[in-house]
């Protein structure tokens, strides 16, 4: 049996390869030099926050390097973080345990507590309050001949103006009064601090400044091992080995967001719902990438993936589905050059394995 030499010299086998998305896993974590990441490295700070990294992100950091919820801003030198569209103050984060420390009502810049007027709910999906919590309740315009010595008095702002507030530790003294007051709200604080309210070594307003406790859910478990190990963790996206391969020019980044809020008409993206947890959830296709900044923050997931530019183009004109897209896959192209002596042997009528 003969081969036919079909390889120029220099030898270099180029072969486009079609990989079909449907076929991908995506990683819990990309571990090692990932040449798509090198950002990753970049650790956020700001105020007296050191060397955060994820699933945190934010400020130079980009994106891809935490999950979508866990955006962190600097705000004059003060760290931020939203959770239901409620901003809170970061006082501290600890990785090793995934505890997030946080004040809700303390003014970042002046000071001064802000009147809470809701209850404090987080993302259950994302974080639970720790045993070091308990629950306190603010009372408002109460009928002041039916409140006991057990309340605190707290001044806050509302609008820019002082407001006089009735602060109680105890839930059954609480429920009692709140139908003598025109608003109740409960309220998370640190049992530390609520105990010293009690004796009078605090003051009301240095109970809330102290913030409470929450534990970020997210296993980190293979992404911490990852980052000790040297490597970055991103959040999960589908990738390539640069070494032996490479993107060929039909190919374009998008971007896939799962778990939306909320549906909102985009030019330029592409609408589906997709099954989580045996629910429905809105979730969008967009190519555009600062579309997809702006769409991911009302979003749980995001995950980046390569696509035939044709193919995206068609699913947002509606003339391909989400399946058709991911069974078009995309391309790669393969390079590798081959050794003096497997080229002598093949040129020789063998064959090289």
């Amino acid at each position: 049996m003969y081969l036919i030499n079909f390889f120029p010299s220099p030898l270099i086998i180029s072969v486009v390869v079609i990989i079909f998305l449907l076929s991908l896993s995506f990683p819990e974590c990309a571990c090692a030099e990932d040449f798509s990441y090198p950002d990753c490295k970049s650790l956020f700070e700001c105020g007296r926050l050191r060397d955060i990294g994820y699933p945190f992100w934010g400020k130079g950091r980009p994106s891809y390097c935490g999950h979508p919820k866990f955006e962190l801003h600097c705000e004059r030198g003060e760290p931020t973080i939203e959770i239901k569209s409620q901003k809170y103050h970061v006082l501290d984060i600890h990785h090793e345990t995934q505890i997030l420390k946080i004040a809700r009502f303390l003014d970042l810049f002046d000071g001064n507590i802000v009147c809470p007027e809701s209850n404090t709910t987080m993302d259950c999906a994302l974080f639970r309050f720790t045993s070091k919590n308990q629950n306190a309740t603010l009372l408002y315009d109460c009928d002041p001949e039916f409140l006991p010595p057990q309340t605190s008095e707290l001044l806050c702002m509302k609008n820019g103006k002082p407001e006089h507030a009735s602060f109680v530790t105890d839930t059954y003294l609480a429920n009692q009064l709140a139908s003598r007051c025109e608003l109740s709200v409960v309220v998370p604080v640190l049992l530390t601090a609520a105990q010293p309210l009690t004796n009078h070594a605090l003051l009301t307003n240095e109970v809330l400044g102290q913030g409470f406790e929450v534990e970020w859910i997210i296993d980190e478990t293979q992404c911490r091992a990852c980052v000790e190990s040297g490597g970055a963790c991103p959040h999960p996206n589908a990738t390539i080995d640069p070494s032996p391969m490479s993107y060929t020019s039909k190919v374009e980044n998008s971007t896939f967001l799962f778990d939306c809020w909320q549906y909102e008409d985009h030019p330029g993206s592409y609408w589906f719902t997709c099954e989580m947890d045996d629910l429905q959830r809105p979730s969008y296709f967009v190519v555009n990438t600062s579309l997809a900044n702006e769409l991911g923050s009302k979003c749980a997931e995001r995950v980046v993936i390569p696509v035939l530019g044709t193919v995206a183009q068609a699913l947002l004109n509606h003339s391909l589905d989400v399946d058709g897209l991911l069974r078009e896959g995309f391309e790669v192209e393969w390079e590798v050059e081959e050794e003096e002596e497997c080229g002598e042997c093949v040129e020789s009528g063998g064959g090289c394995g």
